[in-house]
Order: C-alpha cells, then structure tokens, then sequence
C-alpha cells in the first residue's frame, strides 16, 4: 500500500518536500493557505549545502539558470575596508544568489499537482494510524504522515508544543530587489559592518540585486513618514558605494521592513505520525543565510527516511534524530553572529573588526565547511 503525507505549508521547505517525497514514492498534498502563489519575497544567497540538496531533488540547475554565482564572500567595515573574506572558489565551494520568487517556481513546477491552493489549515489530530487535518472551509484531508512546514508561526507546531514564545534579535530587517549592476558587485556576496547597522549586497542574476539593511532597533519598526528611501538614504548616507547608489535605484513600494525573529531550539520536533520541517521546526535569524538551505536539507532526509519505511513512526523519529542536533547548532550560531555583527559600542566594534581581520581565510573556510558540507542520506 502507498504510503501517504500531507505537508502542511507551500513554502521552499513544504514544496521541497512534495518533491523529494514524491521521488521517494510517497503520494503526497501541500495543503497551502493562499489562493494563489505569487512571486513574492526578494533574494536569497544559496549555500553550497542547499545546492546540494536541490541536486538530491534534481532541480539545481533549474535554479542556476536564475541566479548569479559569486566568487567571493567579503565582509567590509561601512568605510568600504575588508574585514574578512572567503574564496568560494579555491575552497571548492559553491554559492548561487537567486530570487526566492524563481526558486519558489522551479519547486512548484517540479511539485506539480501535489500542490493543493486555498487550504487553510485549522487543527490536526491523530485517529488510529491516521492524522487529520481540518481545513477552514469545512473539510478535512487524511493521510499516513503530517508534516508541517507552515513557518515560524506553524499550527502544527502550536499543536504540537503550545503556542510558544519567539525571540526578537534586537534589530529590524529591511529588504528590497532591484535592476542595479556595479563593477564593486562583480563575483561578491558582502556584508557590511557599522554602528548598530549592516547592509548586505547579493547579486541574483540577470542585472538584479538583492539588499537587505539590519537596524537595532526595538520591534514595531514603522516606515517614518519621509518614506523608508529616504529614511536609509539617510542612515546610510556615509557608507561605501554602491549602498547609497543601490538604495536610490530601488522603488519605494518594493523596501519593506520585518521584525527578525527565532525561536530557541526544541529538544524533540514530532510526535507520533506528525513531524516539522523548516521554520516551523527550527526557525532561524538570517545571519548565516541557512534558513532555505536547512528547510531543504530537512526535505530531503525525511523524504529518505520514508522511502520504504516499515515503521512510519519509526521513520520520523530517526529524521527528527539526524536533523535536530544540526540545526541546533546552527540557529545558536547564527543568533550569536547577529549580536557580534549589531555590536554599537565603538570600541567593541574595533575590537570585533580587529579580531575578524586576524583570521586566516583558511580557518574561515573550515568555519564555513563545517556549515555547508553535509551528508544527506
């Protein structure tokens, strides 16, 4: 008999896990609350780890032929002076910079008719060796397996562990993709470091970039009534180029602005025949760019452990046991970055530059291996 899986939530981890679910056999429904998918968000800088499970998906060079491939990681002060760098490619390492609105098509494309739009997702329970999920419009959908994938604010999870408590990170994001080339962009992914700020600059293929500015500042962050352009014109006004000159090429209505929140790590994820995946499991700052990548590590090791699975329990179980102490390690790590990166006092700043130019870019690449190589069996 088939094995059957709802996956609750039509995000990058949800439709990754229709893929890689269907591939291993398994009849698989997204149940996705929007009515229709549209090509929202802005960029993201995928991590060799999450190339690598879109290779296990068979989708990567779909993705590749939307993105840009950078050469280097650079980190910078706000004068334009190097911090830190790693090079991508004499570490044998590959990034790509992509809008999440192409990666979203390429995993729905492939997801195909899996994808169920409209389905609101209300509660879950267990029945026998079934879960339900009840729908907002009065129905409900059975299967073998329940896994939510629905963000940081799952049902599923709530179900499962209460309604819980998110940590604020103590800065605000704001974001925006625009059509804007530079020479200083050229091969580069960077960030750059100043008082109580930072601005990162990813180009994502076809003449487009993709930058994000952190602000400390407390939760609640409202566009001030100049308008958010303005705003950061003036916040960053005094910063390298092409910051000021990308911030001017980008259209008012496109910047936006989120709180940045995570939640501290779980000790167990699932229970019975329902698990979690992605932000629902293990909600991350962005700091280390491995929110998408660890969503779709987590599709492609559940989908595993499924595939051929005598004991359905069993089988989310050992998932739950190869992912969590990962993904442990990694939104501890990214939360400690964030706080090293939004330092405001002047000499505690020196000192972490000072520190970070002392590295060798052979330990930042081990610092990075340790991220990005992984075993996805």
């Amino acid at each position: 008999m088939t094995l059957r899986a709802l996956v609750v939530g039509g995000g990058i981890g949800g439709l990754a896990a229709a893929v890689a679910l269907r591939q291993a056999g398994v009849e698989t429904a997204v149940l996705e609350q929007a009515r229709a998918l549209e090509g929202v968000g802005y960029g993201l800088a995928l991590s060799p780890n999450a190339l690598l499970a879109l290779e296990h998906l068979g989708l990567a060079n779909a993705v590749r032929e939307h993105g840009a491939r950078p050469e280097r990681i650079r980190i910078r002060s706000s004068n334009g002076r190097t911090i830190n760098e790693v090079d991508l490619k004499a570490a044998g390492l590959e990034m790509l910079g992509v809008h999440r609105a192409d990666l979203q098509t390429v995993l729905s494309e492939a997801a195909g008719e899996s994808l169920r739009l409209d389905a609101r997702v209300l509660a879950v329970r267990a029945e026998d060796d079934r879960v339900v999920a009840e729908l907002a419009h009065g129905g409900a959908e059975e299967a073998d397996v329940l896994i939510g994938a629905d963000g940081i604010d799952s049902i599923v999870r709530s179900e499962l562990h209460g309604a819980g408590e998110k940590r604020f990170a103590g800065h605000v994001g704001w974001r925006a993709s625009v059509v804007f080339e530079h020479e200083l962009l050229r091969g580069i992914v960077s960030e750059s470091w100043g008082p109580g700020g930072r601005f990162g600059l990813v180009p994502i293929g076809h003449g487009r970039l993709y930058w994000f500015a952190a602000e400390s500042a407390p939760p609640g962050r409202s566009v001030p009534p100049e308008g958010a352009k303005a705003a950061l014109l003036r916040r960053f006004e005094s910063w390298h180029e092409p910051i000021a000159s990308a911030i001017e090429a980008t259209e008012e209505a496109t910047i936006s602005v989120t709180d940045v929140y995570d939640r501290k790590p779980i000790r167990y994820w699932g229970r019975g025949r329902v698990t979690l995946l992605g932000d629902a499991a293990h909600p991350m700052t962005p700091n280390l760019g491995q929110g998408a990548a660890q969503a779709l590590e987590d599709a492609v090791v559940v989908a595993n452990r499924l595939r051929d699975a005598d004991d359905v329990e069993a089988a989310l179980r050992a998932y739950e046991a190869r992912r969590i102490p990962r993904t442990e390690v990694i939104v501890n790590r990214s939360w400690q970055l964030g706080r090293l990166a939004q330092v405001q006092n002047p000499v505690g700043r020196r000192l972490r530059d000072a520190l970070f130019r002392t590295i060798p870019e052979r330990v930042q690449r081990r610092q990075q291996e340790r991220i990005v190589r992984t075993d996805l069996s």
